[in-house]
């Protein structure tokens, strides 16, 4: 015996259609979503490509060696009166500057010359 079917409606047809507006503005949005997204994503990739352009990498290559440069001379400048003395023990506690001073007056400057004193050391370790 065949089920009895039941009677569509008016309410039933409002109810579905309603359903398959909602459905089709979800998928309108996701749509909308998703054309956003893949116009940030060919914008991003233009600014990419003007980055990653040879010339602007050979630019950018020479500009990084201007400032190696640069900051060679630099340090250069600031090592122009540095002493490295090495192969001395040093021992915890010691006062490395009174050592430097020993050493430099009694083994380094020749005789009659002026002696070092601690305003001529800026630091040592």
């Amino acid at each position: 015996m065949p089920k009895k079917q039941r009677k569509r409606t008016k309410m039933d047809d409002s109810a579905n259609t309603s359903s398959i507006s909602d459905f089709l503005d979800k998928i309108v949005k996701d749509d909308e979503s998703l054309r956003t997204l893949i116009r940030e994503i060919y914008r991003r990739d233009e600014i990419m490509s003007q980055l990653v352009k040879p010339e602007t990498i050979e630019l950018m290559t020479n500009r990084i060696i201007e400032l190696e440069n640069e900051v060679d001379e630099l340090q250069q400048y600031s090592r122009r009166t540095c002493l490295k003395l090495s192969g001395i023990k040093e021992t915890p506690n010691e006062d490395t500057d009174k050592l430097i001073l020993d050493l430099v007056n009694t083994h380094i400057l020749p005789e009659g010359e002026e002696r070092l004193n601690l305003n001529h050391i800026g630091r040592s370790h």
